[in-house]
């Protein structure tokens, strides 16, 4: 992915030290917002949500139409969000067994969500709307 140019690492420095840094993969006017992190020192500043902004701003620089965080719920997301997407797997067996198996952790998943409270998982995501950052 690397030489294939898709991948976008940043970092935010203080004093020459990086302080944050978040990696995503571009490709065909998409962002997927990947993994980022940061010196806990620093937490204060919000230096997260610093670098965050200037990967936004520079992927719509850049042409990006979405910014895709990806599956989870965590709070900060939704902070950039304009909207949700829904993940669907599809999965097929050609094997009678299997395909059972398949719909029985399916079950089990759906129980263990409805048990637990949690939503469905979802993607949010950051469409058109992000230029007027």
């Amino acid at each position: 992915m690397f030489a294939q140019g898709w991948v976008r690492l940043f970092t935010l420095e203080a004093d020459g030290v990086p302080v944050a840094v978040l990696y995503c993969y571009a490709y065909a006017g998409h962002y997927y917002f990947y993994q980022g992190g940061w010196d806990p020192t620093y937490a204060p500043y919000r230096v997260g949500l610093v670098l965050m902004h200037n990967a936004i701003v520079h992927a719509v620089a850049e042409g990006a139409h979405i910014f895709d965080f990806l599956r989870g719920e965590e709070a900060y997301k939704d902070r950039w969000a304009t909207r949700r997407t829904t993940s669907v797997r599809l999965i097929g067996w050609t094997r009678p067994g299997l395909r059972f198996l398949s719909a029985a952790q399916e079950l089990v998943e759906r129980v263990t969500t409805h048990r637990s409270g949690r939503k469905a998982a979802s993607s949010p995501i950051i469409g058109r709307k992000a230029q007027t950052l």
